[in-house]
């Protein structure tokens, strides 16, 4: 994982996520192959996504939301396969961030699309340029010194919201117009990055300074 820390996550150190990683370290399955796989899960859920603004059917928000969490498991499985399978590149911290760059652009920048309101992209890409932020903040705060991985939006954050919204999406369709339900997800996307901002520019400040950040 190198200079930028690793992200804690709970489920690195359950029974179904070491039993995976060890099949992948057996199988010869390198950390960056599993990374450039997380891309091509977010290519395939992005192509759900547009697709579904012309066509209305459920199954396609579905495949959306298994792309994102497709994706989230590659992320998780890319870093236990580098650490705890030893198998780590010096190229690892590359592969580690530009596809997940990538990846959270062509997740969020399409839901804006689904919504019919005209300023619906717009939102869409003002939560795309949000997110690139919030994970530009860690990583130079990471080479600063002061790593952290504090939300209340980080990447699993905006991914968890977005799937919720997916699903709320197909499962209240009838009563509640998807397109709002994709405007509230945005919406609260775009307020959960700018707390995000604050909380590591705080925390990053008070490390220059020499002081203690909180959160």
């Amino acid at each position: 994982m190198g200079t930028l820390g690793r992200r804690p996550i709970k489920s690195r150190g359950t029974f179904w996520a070491k039993a995976m990683a060890e099949l992948l370290v057996k199988a010869g399955v390198s950390p960056n192959a599993i990374s450039i796989m997380s891309v091509l899960f977010a290519l395939i859920g992005m192509c759900c996504l547009l697709a579904a603004r012309y066509f209305s059917s459920w199954l396609l928000l579905v495949g959306a939301a298994a792309c994102i969490l497709l994706r989230l498991l590659c992320n998780l499985l890319d870093g236990m396969v580098a650490v705890e399978g030893g198998r780590h590149s010096a190229l690892g911290d590359l592969f580690n961030e530009l596809p997940d760059r990538f990846s959270d652009l062509v997740l969020i920048v399409p839901l804006g699309y689904l919504c019919h309101e005209s300023y619906g992209p717009v939102l869409g890409w003002f939560a795309g340029v949000l997110a690139l932020a919030t994970a530009y903040l860690r990583a130079f705060s990471a080479v600063q010194g002061c790593i952290s991985f504090v939300g209340p939006m980080a990447k699993s954050h905006r991914m968890a919201l977005e799937v919720a919204g997916l699903l709320l999406a197909v499962l209240l369709g009838n009563w509640i117009s998807r397109s709002l339900i994709f405007y509230l997800v945005l919406v609260l996307m775009i307020l959960g990055c700018c707390v995000t901002l604050l909380r590591r520019g705080h925390k990053l400040v008070m490390h220059m300074r020499g002081g203690n950040g909180h959160g």
